[in-house]
């Protein structure tokens, strides 16, 4: 059954037709415009597993899950972020000097419970002269129908449509360890310059004075000598892994979610062949360091307590 609607609401009248307990999957059929919309590098190899670029509404709850605000306890005082200000210090009678300072944002707000992401990855693949991009195997229950109406919802968010197959598909599946969530920047001198240019493209649109506050970052990891560095590609494209072999730890950057960096004590080849959701839900990380002011201190202490 062929879907071409910007989103479904009853999920039942799509797969009603199918028998209860049978397994299925979600197709679309795709050009390189929509495989590098959805997060691939070109040209895609076919067998390759990746999660979506965030896009919209859909893809964001995927990729990032959502908060469930819950107005019914009392406002806290929450961090929010920090910014990179100018500001004019005074050296004396008509003396002054614009210095660049980092300053940490709080506001009270009511308190939140933050719901996971699915964090659901697709597979493009060729399929007789067909180029699609293909969910996991799904199965029709009532246990998995919010699960099923979120990956339809999925596939129609990037695609503008979709089409529900049964699960002869399956036996095409490629291994699920291929995937492309990463790319190497190149080793040697630190490539600041295409770390630049990927925070910008991540805050495209919001205020330059937060962009600015997340490159001061870097430039602090990277003062520690990182000898690999990654970053995140489609849904993990919030994320820059830096490489620490000798100390046996990933500093895992992330700009956005919990506004916090994560230092892990895993092989960077083990770490990359996780979803976004079992890095984030399976307690993988030694330390969870808030991006506050006292951030820098705390990661200091981790790199010397692992060194």
């Amino acid at each position: 059954m062929r879907i071409e609607r910007t989103q479904i609401r009853n999920l039942d009248r799509y797969l009603n037709v199918l028998p209860p307990g049978s397994t299925f999957k979600i197709i679309s059929e795709v050009n390189d415009q929509l495989l590098e919309r959805m997060g691939f590098e070109l040209p895609a190899k076919s067998g390759i597993t990746a999660l979506p670029s965030i896009v919209g509404r859909i893809t964001r709850f995927n990729a990032e899950g959502k908060w469930d605000v819950r107005r019914d306890l009392p406002k806290e005082l929450r961090f929010i972020g920090s910014r990179s200000w100018i500001r004019t210090e005074w050296r004396g009678r008509d003396q002054s000097e614009e210095v660049e300072d980092t300053v940490d944002i709080y506001r009270w707000a009511y308190p939140r419970d933050l719901i996971e992401p699915p964090s659901v990855e697709l597979t493009y693949m060729q399929h007789e002269g067909r180029s699609l991009v293909v969910s996991p195997e799904l199965t029709f229950q009532t246990a998995d129908a919010e699960l099923n109406k979120h990956i339809i919802n999925l596939m129609l968010e990037l695609f503008r449509s979709c089409e529900i197959v049964l699960h002869d598909l399956a036996r095409l599946a490629p291994p699920a360890e291929l995937r492309a969530n990463w790319v190497m920047l190149p080793s040697g001198e630190h490539p600041w310059e295409r770390i630049e240019t990927h925070i910008g493209k991540v805050f495209a649109g919001k205020a330059p004075s937060v962009a600015k506050a997340v490159l001061q970052r870097q430039r602090v990891i990277l003062s520690y000598e990182p000898a690999l560095i990654w970053r995140g590609l489609g849904g993990f494209g919030d994320y820059v892994a830096y490489i620490f072999p000798s100390r046996g730890l990933v500093v895992l950057e992330s700009v956005y979610y919990g506004n916090a960096l994560y230092v892990l004590g895993k092989n960077w080849e083990d770490l990359s062949k996780l979803t976004k959701a079992q890095i984030i839900q399976h307690k993988l990380a030694e330390y969870r360091i808030v991006h506050n002011k006292g951030w820098v201190r705390h990661l200091n202490e981790a790199l010397l307590r692992t060194s």
